[in-house]
């Protein structure tokens, strides 16, 4: 995994966006280490060979070769911004129309919203919700998005939830190369974010707190936003359930069919309960413990907290 500092750094040598076009660039952002050209002999420009007075005499042209380099850098640069990684071999040319189910039902699932994502993908109005379970294909579908919006010259940023609230604690470090507000302040208004496995995180009240700032952000401001999930929506709180199912803003894709197998929630423990779950109200005593396992307790408490 990449730090995100690294990223955000690339950042400043990206070109901003505006009206759906890259600025483009001037002269001197050109590498003066060219491959050798016919037209501008490897400067990167050439002037026009014409008589004193014409109106074109002594005009530096930007050479064709250039703007060839220019734009592979500028895709190289959106693409490693994009924090995708081995993810960006997905594209929408190179996956399964109709997914990897085992059954027919799960694969016409995957192949509606295999086309959803594909409209989705010309038009990113909105919120984009990918839901179902493990290995349904939800991740590879925001990949293939997200590769799409990059090859049109758009900043776009991929993320899993909880690496991403890894990536924040670790911002309050002294070692971090990244300041807490800066990567925030960027993960919030990105032109174009996805944040991938909804609901794996952890659930600590600071999580939950960061999560909520991010998501509620980007619903007001109306960002175009992919949020992939296997939790179902009852095993959100109130306030994420209500952004994401707001029919104006976000529209949401079941893919492939969702396993109902009980054993599915063997070991989960109800989201009312963890909340509750804090150092504060933690009894180091725990339940009918002798001496030297309260102290093994104790131990254990001073070392997490």
């Amino acid at each position: 995994m990449e730090p995100l500092g690294d990223i955000l750094r690339r950042i400043a040598t990206t070109r901003k966006i505006s009206g759906g076009e890259l600025h483009p660039r001037t002269s001197s952002d050109f590498d003066e280490t060219v491959d050798s050209c016919e037209v501008c002999k490897g400067r990167g420009w050439y002037t026009i060979d014409t008589l004193v007075g014409h109106p074109e005499f002594g005009q530096v042209i930007t050479c064709e070769c250039q703007e060839t380099k220019f734009k592979l850098e500028q895709s190289d640069n959106l693409l490693r911004y994009s924090n995708l990684g081995p993810l960006s071999r997905f594209t929408f040319d190179t996956i399964d129309t109709q997914g990897r189910s085992l059954t027919s039902e799960g694969r016409r699932k995957f192949s509606e919203a295999y086309q959803s994502s594909v409209k989705y993908s010309d038009n990113p109005k909105g919120w984009l919700v990918l839901a179902g379970s493990n290995g349904s294909g939800k991740t590879i579908l925001a990949a293939a998005i997200a590769n799409s919006w990059i090859n049109k010259g758009y900043l776009v940023f991929f993320v899993h939830v909880s690496d991403l609230v890894d990536h924040l604690r670790a911002t309050f470090s002294p070692a971090s190369d990244v300041s807490y507000s800066e990567l925030f302040e960027q993960v919030k208004n990105t032109p174009f974010l996805i944040l991938d496995g909804l609901g794996s995180q952890s659930t600590t009240s600071w999580a939950k707190e960061k999560l909520h700032q991010i998501i509620n952000h980007r619903y007001n401001a109306q960002l175009p936003t992919v949020i992939t999930t296997d939790s179902e929506f009852s095993e959100f709180d109130s306030f994420i359930a209500s952004r994401l199912n707001d029919q104006e803003l976000s529209h949401i894709l079941e893919v492939g069919i969702r396993d109902r197998n009980p054993v599915h929630n063997l070991g989960r423990i109800d989201s009312e309960m963890l909340s509750r779950m804090t150092f504060e109200t933690f009894d180091v005593r725990g339940n009918n413990s002798n001496k030297t396992q309260s102290s093994s307790i104790e131990g254990a408490y001073a070392a997490a907290k």
